[in-house]
């Protein structure tokens, strides 16, 4: 008698979904935070630096986990993951510079808008991309 065939799911599949769903979830942060900068009323400086940790600490978890579960699995040398790899560069940066800002001034939120833009752009480009080079045929 033949055993049931288990299904076992792709490992890529999973890290790949995983990832798009964080993306999901930093996207929500992304949006929380540019409330905080375009709302009418414009919360405390305790909170802007609030929200901008969690997205901090949201991107650079994101980042690692890309970096050391998934690119390692391409080839590094792909224009693809070289992009995407100066783009998490450029991202730190900003985020690195938005930490040392006053959150109550107009560079501070020039500074956010870039932020929300680069992270958005990446986010199409990678999932578009990157992700794609990863599926699974």
């Amino acid at each position: 008698m033949d055993e049931p065939r288990t299904h076992h799911p792709d490992p890529r599949s999973e890290l790949l979904a995983s990832l798009e769903h964080a993306h999901e979830r930093i996207e929500r942060r992304l949006e929380e935070l540019a409330r905080a900068v375009d709302g009418v009323k414009h919360p405390s400086r305790a909170r802007r630096r609030d929200l901008l940790r969690r997205v901090d600490h949201d991107l650079r978890t994101q980042h690692r986990i890309e970096e050391r579960l998934l690119y390692p699995r391409l080839d590094g040398r792909t224009p693809e993951v070289r992009q995407a790899l100066d783009e998490h560069r450029h991202t730190t940066r900003l985020l690195d510079e938005l930490a040392e800002l006053d959150p109550t001034t107009a560079v501070w939120e020039r500074r956010t808008w870039n932020l929300i833009w680069t992270v958005e752009t990446h986010h199409v480009r990678e999932e578009d991309d990157v992700f794609a080079l990863a599926r699974p045929d």
